[in-house]
This record gives C-alpha cells, sequence and structure tokens, in this order.
C-alpha cells in the first residue's frame, strides 16, 4: 500500500521538475537575449573644440645695416692762404650756404678796388673819345683799342671777384658739421679738408640681402630699423634696390628712407628687419595631437562623435603647429579631454575657439 502511494507521488514531483527547469531555463534565454540585442548606452563625453580657419603668417628677417647720409661733403678750400675765421663749433646744425670759415682778403680786395679805379678812369676817356670821333677828331682804331682795354679789365675784375667767393666757405647744404680739422690763422693750400657736412635730416639705412631674396623687396615696401639707442622700432621706406649684384657676395644693396626726431648717429651699425611675403597657414594647438612619433592625428567632431584622422605637419612651437594637409576649413578639432576618447566616441561639444 504504501509502496503504490510512493510512485504516484514521485512522477508528480518529477514532472514538477521538468516543468519547472524548462520555465527557467527559457526565462534564462529571455534575459540573456535581451541583454544582448539592448546593450547600455555609452554616455557622451564634453570636450572643447576648434574650428579650422586659415592664418596669415608672414616671416621676419634681420639683415645688419649702416645709417648713412644721403649727402655728404668734406669742406676744403679751393684757394691758397692764411685762414682768418672758423664760424662753427664741432658737431653744430648749418643750413645750406652758411658761411663757414673765411680766408684773408685783403690782396684780392686791393686787386678788385684797384681796377675798379682804372676801369671807371677808361669808362671816362671812351666816353671823351667817342664824343671827338663824331667831330672826326679821333680815329674809329682810338675807340677799339680803349674798349678791348675795358672788356679785359672788366673781365679781371669779375676773375678777383670770383677768387674772393672762394675765400668764402660755405656749406653746400643743410646738416651738421663733423670735427673741425683747422683753427684760424693756419695756412691752408688748395684742397686742404675743413670739415665734413652730413645730411643728418636726410638719413637712409643701407643693407645687402641674398640675390634669391630679392622677388620679395619692392620700392615702396616698409621695414624696420632696430637702433641700440631708440626704445621703438623706427619706420622706414624702401627707396632704391641696386640693380646691379655685387660679384663677389652675390647681395644686392637696398636702402631704405626714414625720418625720426631721434639722435640717430651716422655710419652707426644697426639691424632692419623685413617682413617676406604673408601666406595662409593652418594652424592648431600642439596639445590637440595624438598619436606616436612617428604618426600625427586629429579628433575632429563629425555627426556628433569624434573621428580620429591623420595628418601631416610643419612647423611646430611649444604652442601651436602647422597643418599641411589632413584638415579642411570649417573642420571641428577636439582639444580637450583627448585621454578618453576613443573612434566614434559620443561627444558634446562645451566650448568653440578659433586660433589668433
Amino acid at each position: 500500500m504504501k509502496k503504490t502511494i510512493l510512485i504516484p507521488i514521485t512522477v508528480i514531483i518529477g514532472i514538477c521538475v521538468v516543468i519547472g527547469y524548462n520555465y527557467l531555463s527559457k526565462d534564462s534565454v529571455l534575459i540573456g537575449s535581451t541583454k544582448k540585442d539592448s546593450p547600455m548606452k555609452q554616455p557622451p563625453l564634453s570636450v572643447n573644440t576648434l574650428v579650422v580657419d586659415t592664418i596669415k603668417s608672414a616671416k621676419v628677417q634681420q639683415y645688419p645695416a649702416l645709417i648713412i647720409a644721403r649727402e655728404t661733403a668734406t669742406i676744403t678750400s679751393e684757394v691758397a692762404g692764411i685762414l682768418r675765421t672758423v664760424n662753427f663749433r664741432d658737431g653744430q646744425k648749418v643750413s645750406k650756404g652758411q658761411l663757414l670759415a673765411t680766408i684773408d682778403q685783403r690782396e684780392v680786395n686791393a686787386e678788385i678796388e684797384k681796377r675798379t679805379k682804372m676801369s671807371d678812369f677808361l669808362k671816362s676817356k671812351l666816353e671823351r673819345q667817342r664824343l671827338l670821333f663824331h667831330k672826326n677828331g679821333v680815329s674809329s682804331e682810338i675807340i677799339e683799342q680803349l674798349e678791348t682795354e675795358l672788356e679785359q679789365l672788366e673781365a679781371e675784375i669779375e676773375l678777383f671777384k670770383i677768387r674772393k667767393s672762394k675765400m668764402n666757405i660755405v656749406a653746400p647744404f643743410s646738416g651738421t658739421v663733423s670735427t673741425k680739422l683747422v683753427s684760424s690763422g693756419s695756412f691752408v693750400s688748395t684742397g686742404t679738408p675743413i670739415t665734413t657736412v652730413f645730411s643728418t635730416n636726410d638719413l637712409l639705412a643701407e643693407f645687402k640681402i641674398s640675390e634669391k631674396q630679392s622677388n620679395s623687396v619692392k620700392i615702396g615696401n616698409t621695414v624696420d630699423i632696430i637702433v641700440s639707442n631708440v626704445n621703438q622700432p623706427i619706420k622706414a621706406t624702401i627707396e632704391s634696390v641696386q640693380p646691379s649684384i655685387d660679384e663677389f657676395t652675390k647681395s644686392i644693396t637696398i636702402r631704405a628712407k626714414f625720418v625720426t626726431k631721434e639722435q640717430v648717429f651716422v655710419g652707426s651699425t644697426t639691424v632692419v628687419q623685413m617682413e617676406q611675403q604673408a601666406i595662409s597657414l593652418v594652424k592648431v594647438p600642439t596639445i590637440a595631437l595624438v598619436g606616436s612619433s612617428k604618426e600625427s592625428n586629429l579628433y575632429v567632431v563629425k555627426n556628433g562623435k569624434a573621428k580620429l584622422v591623420s595628418v601631416s605637419t610643419g612647423l611646430r612651437t611649444a604652442y601651436d603647429i602647422e597643418i599641411l594637409s589632413g584638415l579642411t576649413i570649417g573642420d571641428t578639432v577636439i582639444t580637450t579631454g583627448l585621454p578618453y576618447l576613443k573612434p566614434n566616441m559620443p561627444v558634446i561639444i562645451k566650448l568653440i575657439e578659433r586660433m589668433i
């Protein structure tokens, strides 16, 4: 009796176990299927970005230069004599035509006075002879002889006046005189130097460039002159470009004119700064680069996701790097959160910047 009852109970329990196992197995498959087909979405990363654009860049070249005066003249004596006056100080500013020195003129003044009196006498005599000639009192030969003597005398007076003018030594142009080389009372010969005059109100910076750089220099271009005793660069304008090339240095001489109220000394060595032709560049911050030393990559935002692009680079500084290829104008480059980025990761743009 007991054995008969146990068999149905055992069968019922087995059926329940089978049903429960099948139920649990189906549930497990359902749960697993749901997890596999619907994974958890990764939250987007908040990043700063930079919009790619071109910037103007110009390379600055420096050239040694020499300050020269447009006009320079060594003042000499054209005639020999005793120097009676010296009318300038060392470093004095002078005007064109200003009297700088005089040579003793007493002898030439006496010659002029003597011939002037002789001329006056001949003029009176010639007038009387002409009156007699009209009355047939004298011949025409006498009149002609007196006229010739008067012309020669007046020519001699003119020569002495020219000689006298050469004894007054004047400044040929406005500028500044240098050191006085002679003193009053000195005897000077023809060609003896007295001083030098520089047109310090009309200065030039002279420098040389190579033949290869000649295309970047044009008359009218602006350059900066760096003078050691002047705080700010002096603006200058290129005035002339020498049409020939130095056969030894293969360089071209350039002159730039400038005007300044600062004291700039003729003959001083300075530096001319000149910008080469400006070019358009694409630059990004150096920190935006990712990848190894052999390759350069950047993350850009495409359709709300981070896309890794390969780029070729140029000149690099501590702050930015030139991008030669791989980017186009308008691309949005990611500049923050780079260690956490992966390709195709969703991103949210927090801040948009532009290169300056």
